[in-house]
Protein backbone atom coordinates (compact mmCIF):
# COMPACT_ATOMS: atom_id res chain seq x y z
CA UNK A 1 0.00 0.00 0.00
CA UNK A 2 1.33 3.29 -0.80
CA UNK A 3 -0.39 5.75 1.84
CA UNK A 4 1.32 9.15 0.01
CA UNK A 5 -0.13 8.47 -3.11
CA UNK A 6 -3.40 7.43 -1.09
CA UNK A 7 -3.16 10.56 0.42
CA UNK A 8 -3.03 12.37 -2.73
CA UNK A 9 -5.86 10.85 -4.04
CA UNK A 10 -7.53 11.89 -0.90
CA UNK A 11 -7.10 15.50 -2.06
CA UNK A 12 -7.73 15.35 -5.21
CA UNK A 13 -11.24 14.01 -4.27
CA UNK A 14 -11.91 16.71 -1.72
CA UNK A 15 -10.64 19.18 -4.36
CA UNK A 16 -13.06 17.92 -6.73
CA UNK A 17 -10.70 16.79 -9.37
CA UNK A 18 -11.97 13.26 -9.47
CA UNK A 19 -14.41 11.51 -10.47
CA UNK A 20 -15.67 7.48 -9.07
CA UNK A 21 -17.77 4.64 -10.39
CA UNK A 22 -17.75 2.77 -13.56
CA UNK A 23 -20.54 5.40 -15.81
CA UNK A 24 -18.77 8.71 -14.28
CA UNK A 25 -15.35 7.45 -15.15
CA UNK A 26 -16.56 6.28 -18.47
CA UNK A 27 -18.11 9.39 -19.36
CA UNK A 28 -14.79 11.18 -18.26
CA UNK A 29 -12.37 8.79 -20.45
CA UNK A 30 -14.74 9.64 -23.53
CA UNK A 31 -14.99 13.45 -23.04
CA UNK A 32 -11.17 13.45 -22.50
CA UNK A 33 -11.49 14.84 -19.02
CA UNK A 34 -9.36 11.61 -17.45
CA UNK A 35 -6.06 12.01 -17.37
CA UNK A 36 -5.22 8.76 -14.53
CA UNK A 37 -7.50 5.96 -13.97
CA UNK A 38 -7.32 3.67 -11.27
CA UNK A 39 -9.43 0.34 -11.71
CA UNK A 40 -9.32 -1.94 -7.97
CA UNK A 41 -6.69 -4.79 -8.59
CA UNK A 42 -9.64 -6.83 -7.47
CA UNK A 43 -12.64 -5.58 -10.13
CA UNK A 44 -14.33 -7.94 -12.47
CA UNK A 45 -12.58 -8.68 -15.38
CA UNK A 46 -15.54 -8.30 -17.76
CA UNK A 47 -14.90 -4.59 -16.35
CA UNK A 48 -11.68 -4.17 -16.33
CA UNK A 49 -11.35 -5.03 -19.87
CA UNK A 50 -13.51 -2.47 -21.03
CA UNK A 51 -12.32 0.48 -19.13
CA UNK A 52 -8.77 -0.70 -20.29
CA UNK A 53 -9.74 -1.16 -23.65
CA UNK A 54 -10.86 2.34 -23.72
CA UNK A 55 -8.15 4.46 -21.54
CA UNK A 56 -5.85 2.23 -24.05
CA UNK A 57 -8.02 3.98 -26.91
CA UNK A 58 -7.83 7.35 -25.40
CA UNK A 59 -4.06 7.03 -24.70
CA UNK A 60 -4.60 7.43 -20.65
CA UNK A 61 -2.64 5.58 -17.83
CA UNK A 62 -4.00 3.38 -15.53
CA UNK A 63 -3.25 2.17 -12.21
CA UNK A 64 -4.14 -1.22 -10.67
CA UNK A 65 -2.37 -1.72 -7.68
CA UNK A 66 -4.93 -0.65 -5.31
CA UNK A 67 -8.08 -2.71 -3.69
CA UNK A 68 -11.58 -2.09 -3.72
CA UNK A 69 -11.46 -1.46 -0.02
CA UNK A 70 -8.50 1.63 -0.64
CA UNK A 71 -10.19 3.23 -3.19
CA UNK A 72 -13.62 3.18 -1.84
CA UNK A 73 -11.90 4.45 1.49
CA UNK A 74 -10.73 7.18 -0.65
CA UNK A 75 -13.88 7.88 -2.23
CA UNK A 76 -15.84 7.52 1.31
CA UNK A 77 -18.40 4.81 -0.63
CA UNK A 78 -18.01 2.02 -2.82
CA UNK A 79 -15.77 2.52 -5.60
CA UNK A 80 -13.89 0.05 -7.70
CA UNK A 81 -13.36 2.76 -10.77
CA UNK A 82 -11.79 6.14 -10.23
CA UNK A 83 -10.63 8.64 -12.56
CA UNK A 84 -8.28 11.66 -11.95
CA UNK A 85 -8.92 14.81 -13.85
CA UNK A 86 -6.54 17.37 -12.99
CA UNK A 87 -3.23 17.03 -14.74
CA UNK A 88 -0.90 18.18 -11.79
CA UNK A 89 -2.75 16.01 -9.14
CA UNK A 90 -2.44 13.23 -12.15
CA UNK A 91 1.80 13.96 -12.29
CA UNK A 92 2.38 13.95 -8.47
CA UNK A 93 0.14 11.10 -7.53
CA UNK A 94 1.97 8.95 -10.40
CA UNK A 95 5.57 10.26 -8.71
CA UNK A 96 4.31 8.87 -5.46
CA UNK A 97 3.07 5.83 -6.69
CA UNK A 98 6.64 5.52 -8.63
CA UNK A 99 8.40 6.49 -5.29
CA UNK A 100 6.87 3.52 -3.50
CA UNK A 101 6.50 5.06 -0.39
Amino acid sequence: MNNKALNMLGLAQKAGKMVGGYDATNIAILNKKAILVFIASDISNNTKEKVLFACKKNNINVCRQFSTAELSHIMGKNRKILAVTDSGFAKAIMKKINEGE
